[in-house]
């Protein structure tokens, strides 16, 4: 009889921590849409196209929740469908749902850019003039772009540079996440055997995927910022309703509890984040 063990999952901190904890890729990438949608447009037609296209695009990137695979190979044995690929499609159906997210981000702030009218059309150009704009920093120091930043260079062996602007740092790598993979430089990760044990595999690739499809759509609420700050579009003249409160970061980077609403303007500095459990006093 073959064990199957599942060693330990890539977790940073930002997403284990008691409070001001990173959403999951799905649920940041739903309340971006949900501001966007909510947004006052001066947009020309062209524009407004692509501003829908990033919306919509933003939707499938919430709505993908799983995807399936069946790695069995059937050579005509007795062991056809056995352990090893059991656990290989397991490890598939996870790392393909985060690649496949990442790819629809991706596509997303690409139409957000061009919607903008950005110049050069290069995200993160875009966002780091955006985030390296003074009159912004209430809206685009993001909490944990930096950590964010830094993880992503850590997996992908390179060092996290400009420190003004660790949101763009985290994009680009996020894009070059999402270009290796592209460019058939990333091979397809498979289980590990040992004795008597089927070791389940490729947890960083799993990793990577999460982390730069939240580093994208980080950027996209950067990209927001800089376009409320120069007249281009309008934040929602209204109230974001907090079912249960949440967690955000105070003027001097302590956790504060928000209870029942928050302005949409201001809440787009911390939709990113989960609502968290509230205070016991």
């Amino acid at each position: 009889m073959t064990t199957v063990r599942t060693p330990r999952a890539c977790v940073p901190t930002y997403r284990s921590a008691e409070e001001l904890v990173l959403r999951e890729p799905h649920e940041h990438a739903y309340e971006l849409a949900d501001w966007m949608q909510r947004a006052s447009l001066t947009l020309q037609p062209v524009e407004r196209q692509a501003w829908d296209r990033a919306y919509s695009w933003l939707r499938v990137t919430s709505g993908l929740r799983a995807i399936s695979f069946d790695m069995a190979y059937d050579d005509g044995g007795m062991c056809a469908g056995g352990d090893f690929d059991f656990v290989w499609s397991e490890m598939m159906n996870e790392w393909q749902l985060h690649q496949v997210r990442l790819g629809y981000a991706a596509v997303a702030i690409k139409a957000l850019v061009r919607a903008l009218q950005l110049p050069g059309g290069d995200v993160s150009s875009a966002v780091a003039a955006a985030e390296t704009d003074s009159k912004l920093t209430e809206w685009t120091r993001l909490v944990h772009a930096r950590p964010l930043a830094e993880h992503l260079g850590g997996h992908l062996a390179v060092g996290a540079s400009e420190a003004d602007a660790p949101v763009s740092v985290a994009v680009r790598a996020a894009f070059e996440v999402h270009g290796r993979v592209a460019a058939g430089e990333v091979g397809v990760p498979e289980p590990e055997e040992g004795d008597d044990m089927i070791l389940s595999a490729g947890h960083e690739l799993i990793c990577v995927g999460r982390e730069a499809t939240s580093a994208l759509l980080l950027g996209g609420q950067v990209l927001l910022a800089g376009a409320v700050g120069q007249g281009t579009i309008g934040a929602p003249d209204e109230d974001k309703y907090l079912l249960d409160g949440m967690w955000i970061r105070g003027t001097a980077g302590e956790p504060v509890w928000v209870d029942e609403e928050i302005s949409y303007k201001k809440y787009l500095a911390f939709l990113h984040l989960e609502p968290g459990e509230p205070p016991l006093d």
